[in-house]
């Protein structure tokens, strides 16, 4: 259905559509004209298609795909749903055969899970949807396998610091374990082992969970995942200590080991070895034993050891396999370990170095008196190179007051912090040894003594007024002792009752006294004095006076309880009263007064002063006068001259004495012509005294009255004249005016007046007193009306004349000039225009307003174009029931054509050229004509002649199958004695048959159709399906063998993926399928191994050829490739040793 309209197609005999049939549309039509529903049922000859399945790529992806194909049109619709029932999409829902992509229902469909297939019913309507064609088509099950993975654990190890560790040093080490195979490993544990003498051993693993002592879960690893376990710990011990890691537990096979067996040829366990230097002192020796001796090699550095140059190397090869050393150097050792003799050896040498003891230094002997505090005591080692750590203990040592020799607890190093807190003397020893080799030592020892102290005695005559004088007194230095004042701003003294004078609050607070006795000692005692400060000075007020005011006293404030004292004018000296003086203002200038207070304590203040200052009236304000303004004018604020900084301008108006001073400067008003006296004054802003008052005259003048007119309104391009008055003798006169308009005579002229030039004009009017007023006058500018409106006329040649068109506004009068595009004369008659020959001319015309102004011209343009010639039409010849095409004729460009049938004169043009008639075999002849497209104008009338010829019969076929990529052969077909044999493909026609593609499963319709001689008439086409069959789209896997240590197992195998439960399989050994002699065909088992137990190549890779058959008997061949497995050693492997001093 399209556009909701069915359209119904009807065939016979593989011919095309006959004209007769139309009638019978036409009444098909009319039955179904229902727009909302087509009967839809299963056609009654069924629609020629055919479906293909495309498996899936993966057993997860959701990309199988349904191949349609067939004798099918862009217009047939498709539609699927799951399931034996149709229940997919109707016609109108459904997707077009021709908007499918490569001819796919549906490239997204699920991989079947069901071994019996997925079920799809197909549904292709026809064109016109009034009938479909269903088939159910079974998805096939896939069977999907992937090539086998296995983990392949591997496991290094890393020591820090590297090389050498000192004893109580810190070490790190860590374990890195990696999946290095092509699949996951999952319940991976490690087993790690901690060697003695490596303690506080902390653990921390980047994935699972560290025990903290043996057992390292990791869990799973991905492929190529990699993770690490930290070991950090203490190294107690000197000699060589293994951390091992050994893979005890994994869910899969490894690729080269099993966690089980853990035999030096595996890759899953490493050590790592911490060695830490022993110490040799004279006769001492070391053995290294091993688990085993098997092809063992000892070496001293570089050096080989063998029987005979043993003793000169300093070692001993003893009789079990292992080796006593006896003298300094570094010590290595390698063999052949396992059942395929890997290399091994000891991964770091054990070295023994020379003892090197302490050399100790002691502190000096200290004495200090009782609560004194010791220096800092130190001893000193000098052994800046030592093998390992030193061990320090202090001892007592037998001093008269600690008679013992026992260790002190706690003491460590070589600083000593246990010292002695009571008066007597005291000996002390200190030993230093090397850590795991006590005899290499040192010792020194140290005396100490506490002696006693005095007991100082103190007083003062505390408390004592500020500026008095203080005493002390102190005993208790005994014969040959000293005594050593401090206190409060500096004070020292050397006497035992010493002074101090001119006691200020400073001297206040506490007094110390250091008695010293005749063994150096030293004691303290203190006093605390108290310094009653003097009462401030009285709080006093300065006075202000302005010459000649009234006498005051002066003022000032004791505090709460204390009593003023009077000094009059005397700084210093002088006899106080208790007396307020009277201060009386007569001139300008500063007095000084002096006052104290006494205190409850009887103590008297500093003197306060009191400054009296009398100031002097200021002068007057400056002013400028008389002021002058004109009449009306704006009312003047008066001012004063020059600067006001630092006074205050009061203003009194009209008032020469009394009223109120104002801040606000007078504002003298213009409203009457004559003299007004105005007054003001200024205060002092530091002293406030007020000046006597100035005057200011203001004069008022007269102003002038001016009077103006002009001739407006004026038409645009006309003079605008202007008149004006008032400015009387000596006065003058100043004009402005829109678009920057200026004069200066009393009645100036504007020309050639615009819009722009409308508005007010303004004059102003100054007189002999220069006072000025103005006057304005609004001048209107009336516009030239607009151009009236006009319409271009157009004839054809040979055309009626006609009177042209113009149209004025309302209420004015058109004047027409002719072709007179300048001067002329006007009428108010339109002109008549008779169209004789083509070409162009212009007219004329303008418009009067009711202002009498008349507007500029405008042009009307009268065109007369030419009879265009009479298109070219075109002869067609058809065949007997072909349909026919739309007639065609040729004119100019863009011109329209007119069909008048079969009417050569006469009827009705009709843009639509006719479809002739096939259905029998005649001549019939359609007339045109073409009318321009720009002029209108139409031309005679051509003839189309059209011929219908005989058509034959469709070719004999038969249908042909083949296999994908299977080669093909050119299609045949048999038609009439001596007709042309015709090949439709791809939208051409060739003679030559086209030879099939298979390189696409499905199926395509190929057509053919047989002409006759001459007049070239063509059959309808016949219909050769060609079926493709799919080729089974399995493929191989080749799985090689694996390995425990360096032993192949022999265990290679080859997997089918991707293969569906009908198809069977064939092998043989090579690259060519058939040779040698192939197995015999069978089907697949569960899981896909259809071959195993291959052998591990000899060489470095070896093929199999395997051929695939499906049930429509196409085959494919794939060739998998074994790869040689090499097991070898891994490497890295480290026998552990143990070393044990023996003397």
């Amino acid at each position: 259905m399209e556009n909701e309209v069915p359209k119904i197609t009807l065939q016979s005999n593989h011919r095309q559509t006959r004209p007769w049939v139309w009638l019978t549309i036409i009444g098909v039509l009319l039955l179904f004209m229902n727009q909302n529903v087509i009967a839809q049922t299963p056609c009654t000859t069924p629609i020629n298609y055919t479906l293909v399945g495309v498996d899936a790529t993966t057993a997860t992806a959701n990309d199988a795909k349904i191949r349609i194909s067939g004798a099918l049109s862009g217009d047939n619709k498709i539609g699927y749903s799951v399931g034996n029932t149709y229940t997919g999409p109707n016609f109108a829902a459904a997707t077009k055969f021709s908007d499918l992509t490569g001819g796919y229902i549906s490239q997204t469909l699920p991989t079947p899970t069901n071994p019996a297939g997925t079920e799809y019913t197909i549904r292709v309507f026809s064109e016109d949807g009034s009938c479909y064609t269903d088939k159910t088509f079974t998805l096939d099950y896939v069977n999907f396998n992937s090539t086998p993975v296995n983990p392949d654990i591997e496991v290094t190890t890393g020591v820090s610091p590297s090389g050498f560790v000192a004893l109580n040093g810190t070490v790190s080490i860590v374990i890195t374990v990696q999946n290095k195979g092509t699949g996951p490993a999952t319940g991976v544990v490690y087993t790690v082992g901690i060697p003695a003498g490596l303690t506080g051993v902390t653990g921390t693993p980047t994935a699972g969970t560290y025990n903290g002592t043996t057992t390292w879960t990791i869990g799973d690893l991905a492929v190529n995942q990699t993770v690490t376990l930290t070991l950090t710990g203490t190294v107690s011990t000197r000699g060589v200590k293994y951390v091992t890691a050994n893979l005890s537990a994994e869910n899969e096979q490894d690729i080269d080991s099993s966690p089980t067996t853990n035999n030096a040829g595996e890759d899953d366990q490493g050590s790592a070895c911490i060695s830490t230097p022993f110490d040799y002192c004279s006769n001492d020796e070391y053995t290294i034993t091993l688990p085993s001796y098997t092809d063992i090699k000892w070496f001293k550095g570089a050096t080989e050891i063998t029987a005979g140059n043993a003793a000169s190397n300093g070692v001993r090869l003893n009789g079990d396999g292992s080796m006593t050393i006896f003298s300094e150097g570094e010590y290595s050792y390698s063999m052949t370990v396992g059942p395929n003799a890997c290399p091994s050896g000891g991964c770091c040498p054990i070295k023994i170095e020379a003892g090197k003891p302490p050399v100790l230094v002691a502190p000096a002997d200290q004495s200090i008196c009782f609560n004194a505090t010791f220096a800092t005591i130190t001893a000193q080692n000098t052994q800046t190179t030592p093998n390992g750590t030193f061990i320090y203990e202090w001892y007592n040592d037998n001093g008269t007051s600690n008679p013992t020799t026992g260790i002190i607890s706690g003491q460590t190093s070589l600083t000593f912090t246990a010292l002695p807190t009571a008066v007597g003397v005291y000996k002390y020893k200190l030993k230093a040894y090397e850590q795991g080799h006590p005899n290499c030592a040192d010792s020194i020892t140290i005396t100490l003594e506490i002696k006693d102290l005095p007991v100082p005695v103190i007083a003062s005559n505390s408390p004592v007024c500020e500026e008095g004088t203080i005493t002390f007194t102190s005993d208790g230095a005994g014969t040959g002792g000293s005594y050593a004042w401090t206190g409060p701003a500096s004070f020292t003294a050397n006497t035992a009752n010493p002074t101090r004078t001119n006691a200020v609050e400073a001297y206040e607070g506490t007094y110390v006294v250091t008695v010293t006795n005749g063994v150096a000692c030293s004691a303290t005692a203190s006093v605390a004095v108290v310094i009653n400060p003097l009462p401030e000075p009285p709080v006093t007020a300065d006075k202000v006076f302005c010459a000649e005011d009234a006498a005051a006293p002066l003022v000032a404030t004791a505090a709460s309880g204390n009593t003023l004292l009077w000094y009059g004018t005397s700084s210093t000296g002088g006899v106080s009263s208790t007396t307020v003086p009277v201060y009386n203002p007569t001139t300008a200038g500063i007095d000084t007064y002096y006052v104290t207070q006494v205190d409850v304590n009887g103590c008297e203040s500093h003197r306060a002063d009191i400054e009296v200052t009398v100031n002097a009236k200021p002068a007057p304000p400056t002013v400028t006068t008389p002021v002058s303004a004109c009449q009306d004018s704006d009312p003047v604020t008066l001012a004063v001259n020059g600067t006001t900084t630092g006074y205050t301008i009061l203003w009194y108006g009209t008032a020469s004495t009394g009223s109120t001073g104002s801040t606000t400067a007078t504002v003298a008003l213009t409203n009457a012509v004559g003299t007004t006296t105005y007054y003001v004054s200024r205060k002092d802003d530091v002293t406030t005294c007020e000046s006597n008052r100035a005057s200011i005259d203001v004069e008022i003048r007269p102003t002038p009255v001016p009077t103006i007119a002009s001739n407006s309104p004026v038409c645009a391009e006309g003079t605008i004249t202007f008149t004006s008055d008032g400015a009387g003798t000596g006065g003058s006169y100043a004009w402005t005016g829109p678009a920057s308009f200026t004069a200066n005579t009393a009645n100036p002229t504007r020309t050639n007046a615009i819009e722009a030039h409308e508005g007010t004009y303004v004059v102003t009017v100054t007189n002999g007193v220069a006072c000025s007023a103005t006057a304005s006058v609004a001048v209107v500018i009336n516009p030239l009306p607009e151009l009236p409106v006009t319409a271009d006329k157009v004839f054809c040649a040979e055309d009626a004349a006609a009177t042209l068109v113009a149209t004025a506004a309302s209420g004015n009068t058109l004047l027409w000039y002719g072709t007179s595009s300048t001067g002329g004369v006007s009428s108010t008659t339109a002109p008549v225009y008779n169209p004789t020959t083509a070409g162009i001319d212009t007219y004329y015309v303008t418009q009067v307003d009711v202002n009498g102004c008349e507007s500029h011209r405008a042009e009307l343009e009268v065109t007369v174009n030419a009879k265009p010639a009479a298109p070219v039409a075109q002869d067609k010849t058809y065949c007997q029931g072909v349909a026919a095409v739309a007639l065609t004729a040729s004119g100019v460009s863009g011109n329209p054509i007119l069909w008048y049938g079969t009417n050569s004169t006469g009827g009705t043009g009709d843009t639509t050229a006719p479809i002739p008639l096939t259905d029998a075999v005649g001549t019939t002849t359609y007339y045109v004509s073409q009318k321009d497209a720009t002029t209108g104008c139409e031309s005679n009338r051509d003839d189309a002649i059209v011929i219908v010829n005989r058509t034959p019969e469709a070719p004999a076929i038969s249908p042909v199958v083949y296999c994908e990529q299977e080669t093909a052969t050119a299609l045949a077909a048999t038609g009439e004695s001596g007709n042309s044999i015709i090949w439709h493909v791809g939208g051409s026609s060739t003679l030559t048959a086209p030879t099939p593609n298979t390189s696409v499963a499905g199926l395509t319709m190929f057509y053919v159709s047989q002409s006759i001689p001459g007049t070239g008439c063509e059959s309808g086409m016949a219909q050769i399906p060609v079926t493709v069959n799919p080729k089974p789209v399995a493929t191989v896997i080749a799985v090689n063998s694996l390995c425990v240590g360096s032993v192949s197992q022999n265990n290679a195998q080859l997997i089918l993926t991707r293969y569906r439960n009908s198809d069977e399989v064939s092998y043989n050994i090579g690259s060519t399928y058939g040779t040698p002699t192939p197995s015999t065909y069978a089907t697949v088992p569960s899981g896909g191994v259809f071959a195993s137990n291959l052998p591990n190549p000899t060489a470095a890779t070896q093929d199999y050829t395997v051929r695939i058959k499906n049930s429509f008997n196409c085959t494919i061949d794939r060739v998998a490739t074994l790869t040689k497995t090499d097991c070898a050693c891994p490497g890295g492997y480290c026998e552990p040793a143990t070393v044990t001093k023996t003397k």
